[in-house]
């Protein structure tokens, strides 16, 4: 997501009064599923073989590397193992429209 992007539309929801107590979700209109983001990972890291599976079926001894790799995902298991997240972003896009601003 450009920064520009990001940054003006903050600044533009910052701006209305009418913008107190809403939530806006400044989100890329082209979302990345969490399969598209395992693969990009997987050819980055040049790794293959990560499968991602229930945490119930996970072996309770994993070697030191999963322990390494659970212990950093953990604040993203909701995003892996429910349905692709969804964001509205109604509220953003009701303040931008009309705008220059477009990512």
């Amino acid at each position: 997501m450009p920064i520009d992007y990001v940054s003006r539309a903050i600044y533009a929801i910052s701006q209305r009064e009418t913008s107190i107590g809403k939530t806006y979700h400044i989100v890329n209109p082209l979302s990345v599923t969490i399969q598209d983001t395992r693969t990009w990972l997987c050819n980055a890291l040049r790794i293959s073989g990560i499968e991602l599976v229930d945490p119930t079926m996970l072996v309770k001894s994993m070697n030191q590397l999963e322990q390494w790799f659970a212990k950093a995902i953990d604040p993203y298991l909701p995003y892996l193992y429910y349905p692709e997240p969804t964001f509205d972003d109604s509220n953003t896009r009701e303040v931008l429209h009309g705008s220059s601003i477009h990512c």
